[in-house]
């Protein structure tokens, strides 16, 4: 089953992408235009990533964070894209805890990132 993040992010915009292959890191900046609030979800231990589609406006449809193997569809296609399978899941008593992040989108970007921990930052305004 797919969790969601305490905040839905139906009809926010993706504003920007930055790859850290060094750092094996993701950083997503969203932008919520009827608020014009800005978050800046940061995945770490990134493994595999999917990006297409990207267009000047990106609209989220559905944000969905794989923790465990599910008969989803959308994991399924996570896996297609991503060309993983769910042993991505099985830890084999490492202290890696693999997850899916998977972006549907209404208009523009797809993303798919198989990554180990996600944070949100809420940016400030002044």
């Amino acid at each position: 089953m797919a969790k969601k993040l305490s905040s839905s992010f139906h009809d926010w915009e993706i504003t920007g992408l930055d790859i850290n292959r060094e750092n094996k890191t993701l950083a997503v900046k969203l932008w919520f235009p009827d608020t014009d609030e800005k978050v800046h979800l940061l995945l770490e231990g990134v493994s595999r990533f999917s990006c297409s589609g990207a267009m000047l406006q990106n609209v989220i449809l559905d944000f969905l964070v794989f923790e465990k193997h599910s008969e989803s569809n959308y994991l399924k296609y996570c896996y297609k894209v991503l060309d993983i399978d769910s042993s991505v899941f099985c830890t084999h008593g490492s202290d890696e805890n693999n997850k899916i992040l998977f972006i549907e989108p209404s208009v523009g970007m797809e993303l798919a990132c198989c990554y180990q921990l996600l944070t949100q930052e809420i940016e400030e305004f002044r």
